[in-house]
């Protein structure tokens, strides 16, 4: 049975609620997800009620005194991740799947590890040729990544999130491998957070450079998915809905 390996696989799909953006921060060597929550009552006689940075409960609108208040998020902390359909373009093909639901946790202040199953899988959607995981069952795809937080732009205004993860699965009897990772878009929610993979009128991925500031030297990093003999690209697109109460990305 010939197999395919693809990192970063990922949903289309029209959220359900409505994307807010991401409040403005102060650049930071990446981006980080904290929690927006209550601020301390400040002692009777101070100049005000509460100790927080900010008036609303996305922590988007600064104010001296303020009811809300940024704060880290523990590590281990959980969140729930669905998404309402899928495209995958591997040398030629198109994989659809109708839609996925999964797990994750926060592994550090930048990153969260998921797992997700995708189910309906099919090349163009089709019953007739299904993939799956090996032991998933025909039409489910199973997937374990990493998404980073990295800055999209040299100005460190713009964050996106870098997938790192292979799902292995098979379509038919065609050997397919796609290598290498992709980048999102990410939003805050009224849900939590939701992440942007898209393609433009070019065919191409949308995004293919993150800002390196990480590292030894700021520069641009370059991101791609390609395939397998041959090198030639692939692409996916998707918004993935990662619900955790009251966790953005500042």
């Amino acid at each position: 049975m010939k197999h395919i390996r693809v990192v970063g696989l990922c949903l289309v799909a029209v959220l359900a609620f409505g994307v807010v953006a991401v409040a403005s921060a102060s650049a930071a060597e990446r981006p980080e997800f904290k929690l927006c929550g209550k601020a301390a009552k400040e002692p009777k006689g101070s100049e005000h009620k509460y100790s927080g940075s900010f008036k609303n409960k996305s922590c988007t609108e600064p104010e001296a005194g303020g009811k809300y208040e940024l704060e880290e998020v523990p590590s281990g902390t959980k969140l729930t991740v669905k998404s309402k359909g899928s495209v995958l373009t591997v040398a030629g093909k198109v994989i659809k799947c109708k839609k996925d639901t999964g797990t994750g946790e926060l592994i550090g202040s930048h990153s969260v590890a998921i797992g997700v199953t995708f189910e309906g899988c099919a090349v163009n959607g089709s019953k007739s040729d299904p993939c799956e995981s090996e032991g998933a069952g025909a039409g489910k795809i199973v997937q374990h990544a990493t998404y980073a937080l990295v800055w999209l732009n040299e100005a460190e205004t713009e964050p996106v999130v870098e997938t790192i993860g292979e799902p292995t699965f098979k379509c038919g009897a065609e050997t397919l491998e796609v290598q290498g990772d992709a980048l999102g878009a990410i939003a805050n929610t009224s849900k939590g957070t939701a992440i942007t993979f898209a393609v433009n009128g070019s065919g191409e991925q949308q995004y293919k450079h993150y800002w390196n500031s990480f590292r030894h030297e700021e520069e641009e990093e370059e991101v791609r998915l390609y395939t397998e003999p041959g090198g030639v690209e692939a692409t996916e697109a998707t918004v993935e809905e990662m619900t955790w109460k009251g966790v953005g990305v500042y």
